[in-house]
């Protein structure tokens, strides 16, 4: 049997400047890569998509941030098992706190080292 990297990722990250490297270095690495642009898009596509994966930013225009991206995914039954993974600028212990309270498994500080991204999507990866 053929064992292939099924994974969905759903990047929701309102810089494209940041988006673009992201979703190379997933391909590359055998993803499936969606991406949105705000929290309410960004779950809109999530109950689409049904993704593995979810790199969120934390600071997100609209009227959800990525805290409260977390919290509605963690909510709905389609998306509570996501694997969540925060991304931020800011990398004091109170913010790594909060996005674990607000349902992430895991929180990397911009700018991303995507080997260390690699290396812990891919202790997520489904196999079929």
């Amino acid at each position: 049997m053929n064992k292939t990297l099924t994974n969905r990722v759903l990047i929701i990250e309102d810089d494209p400047d940041s988006i673009e490297p992201l979703k190379i270095i997933l391909k590359i690495n055998n993803y499936t890569v969606e991406t949105a642009l705000d929290g309410e898009s960004g779950l809109a596509k999530a109950l689409q998509f049904e993704p593995h994966i979810v790199i969120c930013d934390i600071s997100l225009p609209g009227s959800i941030n990525g805290l409260e991206v977390a919290e509605a995914l963690r909510g709905n039954e389609k998306t509570q098992a996501v694997f969540l993974v925060a991304l931020s600028g800011y990398g004091r212990i109170e913010d790594v706190n909060e996005a674990k309270a607000a349902g992430f498994n895991e929180y990397l500080v911009k700018p991303v080292i995507f080997d260390e991204l690699i290396k812990t999507l891919g202790s997520q990866a489904v196999l079929s």
